[in-house]
């Protein structure tokens, strides 16, 4: 995920060289620079195009859809103390610190590779990239395994319900997020000495640049094996594919045969169950659509794992070669799945809505009819107050019992009113 880093470093230095070619007169020099500039010139558009619009895009968008669907989730009083519900914020939670960091990987440092803003950040992003890369593994490791526990859960409550009660409740559901977190956060720990910092110095400007490098532990042949072959490829990748793959068709299959047997039922009692019955339907239909979505997306970054493992030495000298100009394909499918691992984590929220009704339900509620039901209780509270002050001035004006007790039974009168209006406000926002 970093080969970007190890291209735009070098190419300050290379286009230092071109300028002085060019001073010199060299025109072979030149020529030659020159066709490599325009190759470097090619990948900076698409640089531009995927990494700070696509995924930049993406990664606000889908925080902000995360943010929406945690809300969203917590105010689903009919699925609130549920292990699913607990579950699916805790997703969205995980791809929400994903995306967030994501974007100190790639649309701010190319802000400033193509346009020279930011220079303060991208040398501090350079030092850091040791730590944020492995910050970044660990929360793509801890989104991709709650899937897998959403997926086990839901499985369960489709073709195990009588099991559902014992086992998926909000308590092992919590103890599950945080074995989960914690057993992932212990398996990428190597992550973090992968790769070390190191200064680049171009001998004719004279200019020091600081980048990194993976480092003598990451390019162990035992470790590369034992670790970035054996147990990623197993943790992150064959196992969480398999489950989720083999539990995604039974579900498919659960649902065929139960759409099969409502068909064939038409008495009373099914017709009493269909409203149920049909959310629990969408339920399983929306988690369906993540795990494909998720397969979809995370199957090329696989491959991705799988070229950076066959060219073990730096990315840099292996894949591109970068001083001859030889930006070929696989740079640019790398970029592509970068692109697909940030809509991964972002297009949940709008599987959710695709597919929920209760859950569209509820967004509506609580984000689209929140303003207006608030000018309305501030334009009554208005109108309250204005007529209370008005009995006031009433009943200071005028004297006798009888006029005193239409004062007070006017002001009785407007209480209950302001009370039963907000009662009613309440009880719409439950809804």
């Amino acid at each position: 995920m970093s080969v970007e880093v190890h291209i735009n470093c070098t190419w300050e230095l290379k286009l230092c060289h071109i300028h002085r070619s060019a001073m010199d007169g060299n025109t072979t020099n030149c020529s030659t620079d020159a066709i490599e500039y325009q190759s470097y010139f090619n990948y900076q558009v698409f640089n531009i195009a995927n990494h700070l619009i696509l995924i930049g895009l993406l990664c606000v968008l889908g925080i902000i859809g995360n943010i929406f669907s945690i809300v969203v989730l917590q105010h689903d009083r009919a699925a609130k103390g549920t292990s699913l519900n607990f579950l699916l914020q805790a997703l969205a939670v995980c791809d929400s610190i994903f995306l967030f960091m994501r974007i100190f990987l790639y649309p701010l440092p190319t802000i400033f590779t193509t346009t020279g803003y930011l220079k303060s950040y991208y040398s501090m992003f350079l030092k850091t990239i040791t730590i944020l890369l492995p910050m970044i593994y660990t929360a793509q490791g801890a989104s991709i395994w709650l899937v897998v526990m959403v997926t086990i859960d839901r499985y369960l409550a489709v073709c195990r319900p009588l099991d559902i009660g014992m086992q998926c409740t909000k308590g092992k559901a919590r103890q599950v997020v945080i074995i989960v977190i914690v057993l992932d956060i212990l398996f990428n720990l190597p992550r973090f000495f992968e790769r070390v910092t190191y200064t680049i110095t171009d001998p004719c400007t004279n200019v020091t640049i600081v980048t990194n490098k993976y480092s003598d532990f990451a390019q162990n042949p035992v470790y590369i094996k034992l670790y970035r072959i054996g147990a990623y490829f197993i943790v992150i990748y064959l196992i969480p594919l398999l489950v989720l793959s083999i539990m995604n068709t039974r579900l498919i299959q659960e649902i065929k045969r139960t759409s099969k047997v409502h068909k064939d039922l038409a008495n009373s009692v099914a017709l009493m169950d269909t409203r149920k019955e049909r959310h629990e339907k969408e339920i399983t239909l929306t988690l369906i659509a993540v795990v494909t979505v998720f397969i979809i997306t995370q199957t090329p970054d696989f491959i991705r794992e799988i070229i950076v493992i066959i060219f073990p030495v730096d990315m840099l000298s292996t894949v591109v070669n970068i001083q001859h100009g030889q930006f070929n394909w696989t740079i640019y499918y790398l970029g592509v799945c970068n692109l697909l691992l940030t809509v991964n984590s972002s297009v949940n929220f709008l599987i959710y809505c695709y597919f929920g009704r209760r859950f569209r339900r509820i967004f509506r509620v609580i984000f689209c009819m929140c303003v207006c039901k608030q000018e309305r209780i501030k334009k009554f509270a208005l109108q309250s107050q204005e007529s209370w002050i008005q009995n006031e001035n009433l009943g200071s004006n005028s004297s006798g019992s009888k006029t005193q007790m239409r004062n007070n039974n006017s002001r009785e009168n407007s209480m209950p009113k302001s009370s039963s209006f907000i009662n009613v406000i309440s009880i719409n926002t439950k809804l």
